[in-house]
């Protein structure tokens, strides 16, 4: 898997009905989840994440999460 950063997520972000700036679907996170940014030209203030997945035989979801909502780990 290849990614920018790795991130946390601050707050929870339920996605919204019909939300989905640059076409893509929000991604729903929970206040600390760990996040890997796949890409940062989505928009200036969305980015494209996967979210660590709870299991290692799950599927790590994708979409976007608002940049203010996260935080690098580091």
């Amino acid at each position: 898997m290849s990614y920018l950063g790795v991130y946390r997520a601050l707050y929870d972000l339920e996605p919204r009905a019909g939300a989905d700036p640059g076409g893509e679907a929000e991604l729903a996170v929970r206040a600390g989840d760990l996040l890997y940014i796949v890409a940062k030209d989505t928009d200036a203030n969305w980015w494209k994440a996967r979210k660590k997945a709870a299991n290692e035989d799950e599927e790590e979801p994708e979409g976007i999460v608002p940049r203010n909502y996260i935080e690098e780990v580091g």
